[in-house]
């Protein structure tokens, strides 16, 4: 049922689940959004797809039909992404900093949040509501790395607006 469900966030959203692993601490999903064709809002799609994953995975926690939560890692940035492997054997991946970092961010998340890499804030408009945090050690970063938490999302948008009168 839990797989279902994420299947149906990740094609609602133009995504597109590229691979499922064991993890140390539960089951890993790589989500692609923008590859191999951007779809021109993939920071936005991503961003919607984890809310409905993460409401989808309440509600069925609630019901008792799944005993766990999720926390979600999601960065934006180029990468390499293709066919890799021998003849024998091949897989679309991606890879590069920005899926690393992903999974770093998917890392520090605590259980039932969406931790946003600082390229997929930037791409976001005000319809998010996002809380900014402390910027964290990341491993295989240099410098601390700025997040925030995704919490939610809002038909209206939030706008900034100037009037002037002349006179």
């Amino acid at each position: 049922r839990f797989f279902r469900e994420v299947e149906k966030q990740v094609s609602r959203h133009e995504g597109i689940i590229s691979r499922i692993g064991p993890g140390t601490k539960g089951d890993n999903f790589l989500i692609l959004f923008g590859a191999p064709t951007s779809s021109g809002d993939d920071a936005r799609n991503a961003a919607l797809c984890a809310l409905g994953i993460q409401k989808s995975v309440a509600r069925l926690r609630d019901s008792g039909e799944i005993p766990f939560t999720i926390k979600v890692g999601v960065n934006t940035g180029f990468t390499f992404c293709g066919d890799v492997g021998s003849t024998l054997r091949k897989e679309y991946t991606v890879m590069g900093d920005s899926v690393n970092l992903a999974a770093r961010l998917m890392s520090i998340a605590e259980e039932g949040t969406i931790r946003l890499g600082e390229t997929t804030v930037a791409q976001l408009d005000g319809s998010f509501e996002m809380d900014a945090m402390e910027p964290v050690p990341v491993k295989g970063k240099k410098d601390p790395v700025r997040t925030h938490i995704l919490n939610g999302h809002s038909k209206r948008t939030k706008t900034t607006t100037l009037q002037a009168r002349r006179g």
